[in-house]
């Protein structure tokens, strides 16, 4: 059985109310230091721990962080999720994970079963969230997505695509095909910056399943345009493994956006990439949180992306695939 804090009052001699004061530092407790010998011997004689349940309930804080995301076989969700377990440590918090599947529905019971666990607060890494809840009131930030009830921290890619299309503009680029995810919000700038410089735009946008989007992709090549955007890592490389199979005579200029390196952009159909620095989101985003648990000011964050022509990428410190 667990040792309680009465087997500590009862083994030390000393009454309950004293040893509790003692232990949780209460400024109030005032004794010799033989009580505090005896408490002592006691707590290390019975291996007596304070219980976090216990400290919660009294408190009012459990000192976890919750995290909404799906499919942890994703390098994406798996990477996100250790940057956030490491950066909530860091902090004196843990950090509780509900996985769900895709689908508002699913994403619901994850995000209402942290909240019956009484997170201090939750990390919210979906897209389906909607923008009126009865957790309006719950101190939640929503990742990669805008909204006007909760706080949200998402990457800004404006100038990086407007360098990207200007560079392409440069090599000779005059149609493009830019390949969406689902809530992708690239199109507005790259049509414009598209009617800018004169190229012809194209646009796409894939789905989750991957068999259905092969198809897409394998049609695209069909089309062959002279360059493809690829909004999503994954998409980028199903192309790049389907170009290599079934249309190895076709050289589109590709540009990639991606959150940690993969072997796969070292084909020389890559000629450039828009890079979202996903340890200083994960940062940022646990900070903005804290900062809500703690009565500070928090705002939400836009974090500027960056383009990179391939030679001139950053070196890349994640070693996800290594």
């Amino acid at each position: 059985m667990r040792t309680t804090l009465k087997d500590v009052a009862k083994e030390a001699g000393i009454s309950f109310t004293l040893v509790s004061k003692y232990l949780s530092h209460n400024p109030d407790a005032r004794m010799r230091q033989e009580t505090k010998r005896r408490i002592d011997e006691a707590v290390k004689k019975l291996n007596y721990r304070p219980s976090a349940i216990a400290r919660s309930l009294k408190n009012g804080r459990t000192k976890t962080i919750g995290l909404v995301i799906s499919n942890l076989r994703n390098p994406y969700f798996s990477l996100f999720a250790d940057y956030t377990l490491r950066e909530v440590k860091a902090a004196g918090y843990q950090l509780l994970i509900s996985l769900c599947d895709y689908g508002r529905k699913e994403e619901q019971k994850s995000l209402c079963s942290l909240i019956e666990r009484q997170c201090d607060g939750i990390l919210y890494c979906e897209q389906m969230f909607p923008d009126t809840t009865d957790a309006t009131s719950f101190p939640i930030v929503l990742i990669e997505q805008k909204s006007d009830h909760f706080l949200y921290a998402k990457s800004s890619s404006a100038d990086a695509l407007k360098e990207a299309v200007a560079f392409l503009a440069s090599r000779g680029t005059r149609d493009l095909f830019a390949i969406y995810s689902e809530y992708c919000d690239w199109n507005d700038v790259v049509r414009d910056e598209c009617r800018r410089n004169g190229i012809d735009l194209n646009t796409q946008t894939t789905v989750p399943d991957r068999s259905a989007r092969e198809e897409i992709l394998r049609d695209i090549c069909r089309r062959a345009p002279s360059a493809i955007l690829s909004h999503g890592w994954q998409t980028t490389v199903q192309l790049l493994r389907l170009i290599r199979t079934e249309f190895p005579d076709y050289k589109p200029e590709i540009v990639t956006n991606y959150h940690f390196y993969h072997p796969a952009f070292s084909d020389e159909r890559v000629v450039g990439a828009i890079r979202s620095d996903l340890p200083d989101l994960v940062r940022k985003t646990v900070r903005l949180l804290l900062d809500k648990l703690e009565g500070k000011r928090a705002e939400s964050l836009e974090l500027p992306t960056r383009f990179h022509p391939i030679a001139t990428l950053p070196p890349d410190n994640t070693e996800f695939f290594c």
